[in-house]
């Protein structure tokens, strides 16, 4: 038979603290369980913002590249002739210079109509001036492209047929970068890089689908083919730090769990409450009542006090029973 112990020999504590523990627990509990479903829900949603960011930023870039026709014709001479061009990047002063100078002797000619054929019949010198004053008109706008949308690159991107190197044409600066063929940079019209396996094998999704992610030394990089000329593929691209990313999914994920552990936390308080108002504090009547009649033997003080509980649950049953126990004691012994 189990060693008995009196009340006085154990361990005291409160039901209204146990309950707290309780309460602390299991708040810990789902707010770990929280934390790990929020941060899956977070990166989710992290990248579905990225990935409709990416299309706004496309369609921009497609609608103002769409202004001019036959931009095959352009793409085709800056890959071809990238090293013996005199392109400006982060200004237009020297390209107004030589708009001037192309329309004195091309009166009539449309930057943005020019058939094939108006294209290719200009001398070569005009030729030239003409894809540089189209070079700088682009670049200019996805240098605005990248300061509204603040990523980290905006690009236009030229692959050979077998995507083993990229060629960089159109590469966006905000003004905060340097402007150079080093990686990190904002590259120089003509700057070549090899393509990573991964970059390989999104750049061959891009030409199936509407725009790929791919990873790339510390980098996200979004696809989008844009069109094919001979020999080379075209793509519009974008890319952001992945520590920007697990920044952002760390913030929205701590936002989350903290509006959840919130939640929880007022809900505990509210519910104690109530615990504390129609459970202990009726509870601790009957205690008392016991505690009194055991030292009294006044059952009509308890029958009074025990009257006030209205509760038709165990408690209010347990009160009634003792205030009959205590009527049929007194019978009893009188």
């Amino acid at each position: 038979m189990a060693e008995y112990k009196s009340y006085n020999d154990r361990f005291k504590i409160s039901v209204f603290w146990e309950i707290i523990i309780y309460f602390l627990l299991g708040t810990l509990i789902i707010g770990a369980v929280s934390y790990i479903s929020i941060t899956n829900m977070s990166s989710h949603t992290v990248l579905e913002q990225r990935e409709k960011m990416a299309t706004n930023i496309f369609d921009d870039i497609d609608a103002y590249l769409d202004e001019y026709d036959n931009m095959d014709l352009v793409f085709d001479y800056w890959i071809k002739n990238s090293q013996i061009m005199d392109v400006e990047y982060e200004s237009d002063e020297a390209t107004n210079d030589k708009i001037r100078t192309f329309f004195d002797r091309n009166s009539g000619f449309s930057l943005l109509d020019a058939t094939r054929d108006d294209i290719e019949n200009l001398p070569e010198e005009d030729r030239k001036l003409l894809t540089e004053i189209v070079f700088n008109r682009i670049l200019l706008r996805i240098n605005q492209i990248k300061t509204s949308y603040k990523v980290d690159y905006v690009y236009i991107m030229a692959a050979d047929e077998n995507l083993k190197k990229g060629i960089f044409l159109v590469s966006g600066n905000d003004g905060k970068m340097t402007r150079s063929s080093n990686f990190g940079d904002a590259y120089t019209l003509g700057t070549t890089v090899s393509l990573s396996d991964e970059q390989v094998r999104t750049l061959t999704d891009s030409l199936k689908n509407t725009y790929s992610l791919a990873g790339s030394e510390g980098y996200v990089d979004t696809y989008k083919t844009y069109m094919n000329i001979p020999g080379y593929h075209i793509f519009l691209g974008i890319a952001y730090q992945t520590s920007d990313v697990k920044v952002e999914i760390k913030e929205e994920t701590s936002k989350s769990t903290f509006r959840v552990v919130l939640f929880q936390l007022i809900f505990a308080v509210i519910s104690l409450a109530l615990i504390q108002r129609n459970v202990l504090r009726p509870l601790e009547k009957v205690q008392k009542s016991i505690e009194s009649y055991d030292k009294k033997k006044d059952s009509a003080e308890v029958v009074d006090k025990l009257s006030n509980i209205h509760l038709g649950n165990e408690i209010g049953k347990l009160a009634d029973s003792f205030s009959k126990m205590v009527l049929t004691v007194d019978q009893v012994y009188r």
